[in-house]
């Protein structure tokens, strides 16, 4: 292939068929790969395909909406079982009569003693 065919010929200065065969090769793949590529930058998608593809991105937002009302209903209910539940109901302390004499209890056993 010669280059600088291949250069005039894109310029226009050139007609095809009085390049050689290696650069018409070349050229007709060129030509092709232009063509793929144009397609495939043009591409337009049917309109139920970007109905499908909308669907699926508004679906992805709903997931999240969703996920948040779910985690916030989750946090209200478990707050309000938390409260429900009865709490310990604390007593005051009950003060117990204590003897405060102090009572001799050698006597005392001295008196149990003495029975026998």
């Amino acid at each position: 292939m010669n280059e600088e065919k291949f250069n005039r010929f894109l310029d226009g200065e050139v007609d095809l068929s009085e390049l050689d065969e290696d650069t018409q090769k070349a050229v007709i793949s060129y030509t092709k790969a232009l063509e793929v590529a144009k397609i495939r930058f043009n591409y337009q998608p049917s309109n139920m395909m970007r109905e499908k593809l909308l669907k699926k991105i508004k679906s992805r937002k709903r997931l999240v909406f969703e996920l948040l009302v779910a985690g916030a209903t989750a946090f209200a209910i478990f707050n309000v079982l938390i409260s429900s539940i009865p709490k310990k109901v604390t007593m005051p302390p009950i003060q117990k009569a204590t003897v405060s004499e102090v009572f001799d209890y050698l006597s005392l056993i001295k008196l149990v003693n003495d029975g026998f």
